[in-house]
């Protein structure tokens, strides 16, 4: 029983052990710092729990010494603050829940050091605040029967294309009648939203894997709700703060070939698709027992074009081989 409750919004992590082709720093030691940051910010805002929106990983076969630095960090946490996820597409191989004991979140999750969230329910005075988690692949449900306020959590991005298979649409918000949708997949980050009488957060990726325009210059930040109960008629209180996450400016983790002077990304949209379409091109011409990453590798194209085409190629659960 408490009078309040405090919930920090993670997006997507996509923990790494290799570096981007994009990156110059030391990207795995930077994914570690991430993790000891939102500790720092945690511990300052004293929050109850942490919210991942699912890809805690951004490949599925991580080598295990980087796991196990993953693990350490973990737990450093407080005992105190709860950590919940759900799964996400990268996550999982094929999408399939079933996989996931052979996976590096599986590993996480196992060991102790993060809670799966399906539901879970937590009381201000006589008021209920109920959480429910949406894997990847696991289609939403509506909420049930009202306690005061009902929070969605899913791997889902909003009203992007109706084409793309883990997407909320307008309709799918209004129909689903949850009061809160925390939401993850889309690595932007995007101011809170009302829909249909609905509060959308998208806190957005905590890291900056690729140099995609939206992240090149983009401060890296988590949402905190602070729900407070007042007790009798008086409705609960929700109050929304951005906390932003330490983190380097591009000149200082992108390579040069992505920016120019300005530390903005420089590339031609013409020349990229003329690019990808010449790697279509040589896929089609050589044996299926040849790795497309070896004909990637071949091509004499720039870094920030190569990064895209991995990017893409990884989106699809095609990944390189780790040495």
């Amino acid at each position: 029983m408490s009078d309040n409750l405090k919930i920090m919004c993670v997006g997507d992590l996509h923990l790494n052990s290799s570096t981007p082709r994009s990156r110059i720093d030391d990207y795995s030691q930077t994914t570690l710092n991430k993790l000891n940051s939102l500790r720092i910010i945690a511990e300052s805002e004293a929050v109850n729990l942490i919210i991942f929106t699912g890809d805690i990983f951004h490949k599925n076969n991580q080598p295990m010494s980087y796991v196990n630095k993953v693990i350490q960090h973990l737990k450093k946490f407080p005992s105190e603050i709860r950590l919940l996820t759900i799964c996400g597409n990268h996550d999982l191989a094929y999408d399939r829940l079933d996989y996931l004991d052979r996976s590096p979140l599986g590993n996480l999750i196992y060991s102790g050091v993060l809670e799966r969230l399906d539901a879970t329910a937590y009381t201000l005075n006589s008021e209920s605040i109920s959480i429910r988690g949406f894997d990847v692949s696991e289609p939403l449900e509506p909420a049930a029967s009202k306690p005061y306020v009902n929070i969605a959590v899913a791997h889902r991005f909003y009203n992007y294309n109706l084409a793309e298979e883990y997407n909320l649409t307008k309709n799918d918000i209004a129909e689903m009648d949850y009061d809160i949708y925390i939401l993850g997949h889309d690595h932007i980050k995007y101011n809170p939203v009302k829909v249909s009488g609905s509060l959308i957060l998208r806190p957005g990726s905590l890291l900056r894997a690729t140099s995609h325009n939206y992240n090149i210059n983009r401060a890296v930040s988590v949402d905190i709700l602070k729900f407070k109960s007042h007790g009798g008629d008086t409705p609960i209180k929700l109050d929304i703060a951005r906390r932003e996450v330490d983190h380097l400016p591009a000149s200082k983790v992108f390579s040069p070939s992505v920016l120019d002077s300005d530390g903005e990304q420089s590339f031609d949209i013409d020349d990229i698709t003329k690019r990808i379409e010449g790697f279509i091109s040589e896929m089609g011409t050589v044996g299926k027992d040849i790795s497309v990453y070896s004909v990637l590798d071949g091509m004499e194209i720039d870094e920030d074009v190569r990064d895209r085409i991995e990017y893409y190629l990884e989106q699809s659960g095609i990944y390189r081989k780790e040495c």
